[in-house]
C-alpha cells in the first residue's frame, strides 16, 4: 500500500497548501501509474481553516482516481504544525466535519474511509448510532491499525525515530525510552510515559470526566502541544461529559 497526499481537489488549493508548485499534478500522475501497475494506494488529506471547504471534494476525487482508502487528517500542531496554530479548525467546525464523516461513511461502500487524529469521532459514532437506533459496523482496514478506537498513541502504536527514541506516535515529541539503552519490550511494557497514557483515571479536565474516555481518549499529542500536559483534556473537543452537566 502506497500513501499519497492530496489536500485540495485542484492544483490551486493543493499546491498552495503544500507550498510546492506542481505538487497536485505529480500526485495525480502517481495515482495513474499505480493504477496502471495494479498497486493499491490510499489518499491522506490534511485540513486546516485554509482548505476545510475542500473536504467533500477531495473525498470525491480520491474515489475518482481509484484510491483504496481516504484518510481525513485533522492537523496536530507539532513540528511544522506549530507555525500554523491560528489556522487550526475550530472545535465547532471540527464537530460538524466529524458528523459529516459519520453520514458519509454510513453510505460509502466503494472506498475505506477514516478520520485520523480525530479521536472524538468515536464518541460521535456511538452518540449518533444510539440516537438513530443504528448498528455500528467496524469495516476492516487490514493494512492499518485501529478502526474502532480514538487515540492509539502508546496503546496500540508507537514510533521509533532515527535516533532510537520510542515515541507514543509520530506527533508526540516526548520519548518513552531509547532502544539503545533498553529493549523495546521493556519500554513498551514498563515506561512511565506509556503507563500514564494507558491509565485513563489520570486524565484531566473533560477527558477525565468523560463517559467516552475508553473509545476516544482525546489526542494526547494535541493536549501536549496546546497545554504542555499530555494528560490534559482534548482542546478541540467541545463535548461536555454527563458528570459535568450534572454538577452544573
Amino acid at each position: 500500500m502506497v500513501s499519497l497526499s492530496l489536500d485540495g481537489a485542484t492544483a490551486e488549493v493543493h499546491d498552495d497548501f503544500r507550498q510546492q508548485p506542481g505538487a497536485f499534478e505529480y500526485a495525480i500522475n502517481a495515482a495513474r501509474l499505480f493504477r496502471e501497475h495494479g498497486i493499491s494506494f490510499l489518499i491522506n488529506s490534511s485540513f486546516t481553516r485554509r482548505n476545510q471547504k475542500e473536504i467533500p471534494k477531495v473525498y470525491r476525487l480520491a474515489k475518482q482516481i481509484g484510491a483504496t482508502a481516504w484518510y481525513m487528517f485533522m492537523i496536530v500542531p507539532t513540528g511544522r504544525g506549530k507555525e500554523i496554530m491560528e489556522e487550526l479548525i475550530s472545535p465547532e467546525d471540527y464537530e460538524t466535519l466529524l458528523n459529516w464523516h459519520y453520514e458519509m461513511e454510513k453510505k460509502e461502500k466503494d472506498i475505506l474511509v477514516r478520520p485520523t487524529c480525530a479521536p472524538h469521532y468515536y464518541r460521535i459514532r456511538l452518540q449518533r448510532a444510539k440516537e438513530q437506533g443504528e448498528r455500528i459496523e467496524h469495516r476492516s482496514l487490514k493494512f492499518s491499525t485501529g478502526g474502532s478506537k480514538g487515540c492509539l498513541a502508546g496503546q496500540l502504536i508507537s514510533l521509533i525515530d532515527v535516533d532510537g527514541n520510542v515515541l507514543p506516535c509520530s506527533y508526540f515529541p516526548l520519548p518513552a525510552g531509547n532502544i539503545h539503552k533498553h529493549s523495546f519490550k521493556e519500554i513498551w511494557e514498563e515506561s512511565h510515559l506509556f503507563k500514564e497514557l494507558r491509565d485513563f483515571s489520570s486524565y484531566k479536565g473533560r477527558c477525565g470526566a468523560c463517559e467516552y474516555i475508553r473509545v476516544c481518549g482525546g489526542c494526547r499529542a494535541r493536549a501536549y502541544a496546546i497545554y504542555g500536559d499530555y494528560l490534559a483534556e482534548e482542546p478541540f473537543c467541545n463535548y461536555v461529559p454527563r458528570k459535568m452537566r450534572k454538577k452544573s
